[in-house]
């Protein structure tokens, strides 16, 4: 049973939950919908066991919406779908072999990509080896894979995750290289990832153009080894996050696709206004590798120029860190206006790993650091000006991850300017706000160092 929204703008609504004219999530015609058609699942205390593919497609005007209705005692609690012995509806167009086993909810398959969807305010959570759940066609019991996803995009074009919390699965948001123009934004993402595996992350991508903005990603589940975020996409963009944990908070290497390694805006990346965490147990020193890690297509690798800027960087590391790994000698990245601060001993900070050309101005870095750690260091550092080493960068209250700027820090007033290139695509204009939410950056602000511009009393 459908009603029409008031709107002429819209299709149908579908509204499930209890008391709604749907009690299931299956009984929605989820292969036949419309553009401008609207799925509202609806709080209940119970989680939903199932799971489910989208395959239609909407337009610009009129996305395809599936939208969680927050509730519970406070009216905040979302939508929880638990692919834990989850239930898929029967004849949905799942392709390929095992496609099932890939994700909770599935956007588009290998031969139909589904465009303009909005997914948004769910949360979907547990999707890895040791659960299973029921087939839609034979209905056996079937296990997960271990590279299944909360939400995995096969085929999507024009997709948004909006304010869901992707959690307990192998991958958190998978993205296939078959992607295009994805937006993941003020998701919660944590808790992913499978043992002794250090290729599942909280969010592995590779499409042609990304942005990843307002999200909390981090940490992963105890005892697994993979990143924060792993991209391999074209026109990559990373703005006002809180990235926390993994191995490495930010993986961004080369696509296996001809097509996205084509793209106008290929090879380069933009990472600005983030919050970037290495917690205490990480075992890998690198904040950020970007270029490669496979010899097969190190055609692809990406060489950049990275635009790495007004970043608060904190490393809780008793060890060494290292800022960035570039991985060829022909790797280019600017880096201005960032705070790079470890909770180490001076001289545990250093800036490169062994290749590449890094130019560095305006940073707040932790005193005594180093170019490299790496001998001999094939790299060079350019240094810009404007630099500042210190113990403390001046922030409210460091222990408590506090990092707004103090009316007396170092930090104020001591960046610089950016390029024209980015003043006019990727001007400075937000901040993070815990969690998951953004505040308009102060306009009196502009050259303040870090993540967060100072607020005046």
């Amino acid at each position: 049973m459908a009603t029409l929204l008031a709107a002429a703008t819209h299709g149908a609504v579908y509204d499930v939950g209890p008391g709604k004219p749907h009690d299931r999530i299956a009984s929605v015609p989820w292969a036949t919908l419309q553009p401008g058609d609207v799925v509202r699942i609806h709080h209940r205390p119970e989680p939903y066991k199932e799971k489910w593919l989208i395959s239609a497609g909407g337009t610009e005007q009129q996305p395809v919406i599936v939208q969680g209705i927050a509730g519970g005692d406070d009216g905040k609690e979302l939508p929880v779908i638990d692919g834990r012995d989850a239930v898929a509806p029967s004849k949905l167009p799942y392709s390929g072999a095992g496609q099932e086993t890939r994700g909770i909810v599935q956007i588009g398959n290998d031969s139909q990509p589904a465009s303009h969807v909005i997914v948004e305010s769910l949360e979907i959570r547990t999707g890895r080896p040791g659960f299973q759940f029921t087939d839609s066609n034979s209905g056996a019991r079937v296990e997960y894979r271990n590279n299944a996803a909360a939400v995995f995009v096969k085929q999507g074009h024009d997709v948004t995750i909006r304010g869901c919390v992707l959690r307990d699965c192998a991958n958190g948001l998978f993205v296939s290289n078959l992607s295009k123009r994805v937006l993941v934004q003020g998701c919660h993402i944590y808790d992913n990832g499978q043992e002794e595996n250090r290729q599942r992350h909280d969010c592995y991508t590779e499409c042609e153009g990304i942005i990843f903005e307002h999200n909390r990603i981090g940490p992963l589940r105890p005892g697994c080894g993979g990143n924060a975020l792993k991209d391999r996409s074209s026109g990559t963009v990373v703005r006002y996050n809180w990235i926390e944990g993994g191995s490495r908070q930010l993986d961004l290497v080369e696509t296996e696709s001809d097509t996205i390694a084509a793209a106008d805006d290929y090879g380069r990346a933009w990472v600005y206004g983030n919050v970037i965490i290495k917690t205490r147990s990480s075992a890998n020193s690198q904040f950020c590798q970007f270029g490669g890690d496979q010899d097969a297509f190190l055609a692809h690798w990406r060489k950049g120029p990275l635009y790495f800027y007004n970043n608060t960087v904190i490393s809780k590391r008793e060890d060494n860190s290292t800022l960035l790994k570039l991985s060829s000698p022909d790797g280019v990245c600017d880096v201005r206006n960032n705070i790079v601060h470890t909770y180490a001993r001076p001289g545990a900070l250093a800036l490169l790993e062994q290749y590449g050309t890094m130019t560095i101005a305006n940073n707040w870095l932790r005193r005594s650091w180093r170019n490299s750690r790496e001998y001999p260091f094939r790299g060079k550092i350019a240094d810009a000006g404007g630099n500042i080493a210190g113990f403390r960068p001046g922030v409210v209250a460091m222990s408590d991850d506090d990092f707004r700027l103090t009316a007396e820090s170092a930090c104020r007033g001591t960046g610089c300017s950016l390029p024209a290139e980015l003043a006019a695509a990727h001007a400075l204009r937000q901040q993070y706000s815990k969690h998951c939410a953004i505040t308009e950056r102060p306009a009196e602000s502009a050259l303040d160092i870090g993540a967060f511009g100072h607020m005046p009393e």
